[in-house]
């Protein structure tokens, strides 16, 4: 889809933005009834939250900075393999890429802690890591990117084309 080199390019830039901004990137675990008392004035936020809360006990508040949803959905994905104590599957093509001198530290960190079953360790790379942040956020954005050109879902809601969208950003795409 892109090409190695504009990766490494993105993921240098996520970490710098990620390093000059000091908030975390990540809370630690919260209670889920947090977010009641930040929702007091709203009833139907309250009735919702208190549906959700049926469900969840405890929940980690996320960066707003334009990557939130990436950040929020690659370390969900990374706690439950820390859980499940493996290492998760990544697309073949990937294996020279995520191996690479800039990528390779991180890489390895996160997946030791999958492996292991390192919550503690994954939780302190979530709260203040810049790269390893930046590797999720780069990773989710790939794999997003990457499905949605290979599975042909190439039609945006404002009728502009995905793989138009790609080449405008300096990506390759398929």
């Amino acid at each position: 889809m892109a090409s190695y080199g504009r990766w490494l390019e993105y993921y240098s830039r996520t970490v710098r933005e990620s390093r000059r901004d000091q908030r975390s990137a990540c809370s630690p675990r919260v209670p889920f009834v947090t977010l009641a008392e930040d929702f007091k004035g709203s009833h139907n936020h309250q009735r919702k939250i208190s549906q959700l809360g049926q469900h969840y006990a405890w929940l980690r508040r996320i960066r707003g900075d334009g990557n939130c949803f990436y950040r929020a959905a690659g370390w969900a994905w990374l706690e439950l393999h820390v859980v499940k104590r493996c290492v998760p599957a990544l697309p073949q093509a990937w294996n020279v890429d995520l191996h690479s001198s800039e990528l390779a530290e991180s890489f390895q960190t996160v997946t030791d802690c999958c492996r292991d079953g390192d919550q503690a360790r994954l939780s302190e790379l979530m709260l203040g890591d810049a790269e390893c942040d930046a590797l999720v956020v780069v990773f989710v954005r790939r794999l997003v990117a990457e499905f949605a050109v290979e599975r042909g879902e190439d039609q945006l809601p404002t009728g502009a084309s995905l793989r138009e969208l790609v080449s405008c950003l300096g990506f390759q795409a398929p």
